[in-house]
């Protein structure tokens, strides 16, 4: 019984570095897009944050 615990522990972390592996390389592999999209979303914000800021102070008063 024991053993069988023991391969299913094994089975699980090797399930769990290949989840984590298959991550890791589509973000290798699309991490030009998603900087673009960082940035992009890091400049939408940028603009977007002095209009919600006076929102937020016109609704306070």
């Amino acid at each position: 019984m024991e053993s069988a615990d023991c391969l299913w522990s094994h089975y699980v972390q090797y399930f769990y570095l290949f989840f984590h592996f298959t991550i890791y390389v589509k973000f290798f592999w699309f991490s030009r897009s998603y900087k673009q999209l960082i940035q992009v979303f890091a400049e939408v914000q940028h603009d977007l944050w002095p209009y919600s800021h006076v929102c937020m102070l016109s609704s306070v008063r």
